[in-house]
């Protein structure tokens, strides 16, 4: 399944609501504090649970613990919900907002500048080999960042939530 940001998805619990919310509260380590941030970042250990985040008993915000740098870490969002088909666990996957900002200014920067040098008169300009790779770099980039984890991230949720 390929997940892209803002992306959307159910996981049917296959046990009772409680059982689903004690397994959140293992799947999740409490975020740690700035000061506390800035002395892990070189030592981040993924030993314990596979998240890291909050959890309040009904919605939560978390992302994957990992081992190396990568700002395109989806941040999974999500409630716990009882339904009448059984529990279900909603998750809606998204970016980190410095990376959305990013993403604006890159092509709020950009996008007019080409589009002056494609309707430019008397003589527009075609796209350079440039221009192309200006565009399609941080989508390149966000592809081979975000649905890989995104992806990694939904299986651990899963397997989690769905373990015996």
């Amino acid at each position: 399944m390929i997940i892209f940001p803002y992306q959307a998805t159910t996981i049917d619990i296959p046990c009772g609501i409680d059982v689903a919310r004690a397994r959140l509260v293992e799947l999740i380590r409490p975020s740690p504090s700035l000061g506390e941030s800035l002395r892990l970042t070189a030592g981040v250990t993924e030993a314990g649970p596979p998240f890291q985040g909050s959890f309040d008993g009904e919605r939560f915000k978390i992302h994957r613990v990992i081992g190396y740098g990568n700002s395109f870490l989806p941040i999974l969002r999500g409630s716990l919900r009882h339904t009448a088909g059984g529990p279900k666990l909603e998750v809606r996957f998204g970016l980190h907002i410095l990376v959305v900002l990013f993403f604006v200014a890159w092509y709020a920067l950009l996008l007019p500048s080409a589009w002056r040098g494609l309707t430019a008169s008397p003589a527009p300009r075609a796209l350079t080999s440039t221009d192309i790779i200006f565009l399609v770099f941080p989508v390149f980039m966000l592809v081979l960042g975000f649905i890989p984890e995104a992806n990694i991230a939904l299986r651990r949720l899963r397997a989690g939530i769905e373990s015996a």
